[in-house]
């Protein structure tokens, strides 16, 4: 994983045309192409009410140079970003992400 500041977010996010994902995810694993960008996501190892919740959200941005974007944001504001993760594949990101909302 690479992590970069929250301005790289920012650019990947205006990078892609569509304002929301264009398909609904059938379980917790299920993104990571373009039609999920903009899932929201949580992290797989979080602790309710012990983890830092500015590092517990993010929200995927898709594929860019061959690495998948999770833009990492302060809980309540989806746009609040506080870093990017960039992973080589979809494997390391799940490993690290998931859906965050009821399927």
């Amino acid at each position: 994983m690479i992590t970069k500041p929250a301005e790289t977010g920012y650019d990947f996010l205006f990078e892609n045309s569509s304002w929301s994902m264009q398909r609904e995810p059938i379980h917790e694993w299920d993104f990571g192409d373009a039609l999920t960008v903009h899932a929201p996501l949580k992290r797989v190892n979080r602790k309710p009410f012990s983890s830092d919740p500015s590092d517990t959200f993010g929200l995927y941005l898709g594929e860019h140079e061959g690495l998948h974007a999770v833009a990492v944001h302060k809980l309540g504001d989806l746009y609040d970003f506080t870093k990017v993760e960039l992973f080589d594949n979809l494997d390391e990101m799940k490993e690290v992400w998931m859906l965050d909302y009821g399927l």
